[in-house]
Parts: C-alpha cells; sequence; structure tokens
C-alpha cells in the first residue's frame, strides 16, 4: 500500500470569495508525486477559479480554471465551452 499524506485548509478571505488549498503527496511503486490545488468560490459557492498543479519525475504540469458563473470557461487563458475538454 502506498504512503500517503494529504492536508488541506479553507479559509474566507473576505464575504464575497472562499478559498480552499491543498497538497496530496505520495510514494507509489518508488516514485515521488505530489498534486496541490486551489480553488476560490464566491458568496454563492459557485466555482470561480482553481488551479492545479502536479509534480512528479516527469517534471510540474499545470492548470488553471476560470469561470464566469454563466458556464463559459478559461483553461490556462483559452476559452473553452465546457472544463471536460482538458488536455
Amino acid at each position: 500500500m502506498p504512503a500517503r499524506a494529504s492536508r488541506s485548509r479553507t479559509s474566507i478571505s473576505s464575504t464575497t470569495a472562499i478559498a480552499s488549498r491543498g497538497v496530496r503527496p505520495a510514494i507509489e511503486g518508488g516514485q515521488s508525486w505530489a498534486v496541490d490545488y486551489t480553488i476560490v468560490l464566491d458568496a454563492n459557492w459557485t466555482t470561480r477559479r482553481a488551479r492545479i498543479s502536479g509534480r512528479s519525475v516527469s517534471g510540474l504540469h499545470s492548470v488553471v480554471l476560470e469561470a464566469d458563473g454563466a458556464g463559459h470557461w478559461l483553461v490556462d487563458g483559452e476559452n473553452r465551452a465546457s472544463p471536460a475538454r482538458l488536455p
């Protein structure tokens, strides 16, 4: 069974935004990796922004998702109809 550790934190930075941050490091098959994230919600608990990064022996990979609250998304600054089509 792989060794796992995680931590997360949620904070309210103002009355209009809530941020949740976390990291998940692990070792599997002798290889270490980690995923960290920041998710920003508005006062209505609608996701407005998420940054997800992964680190492993293959390098650092990250993506930023931004929403306007009306169903339109930017993925790494590019317009997308839905984040389901992530690279």
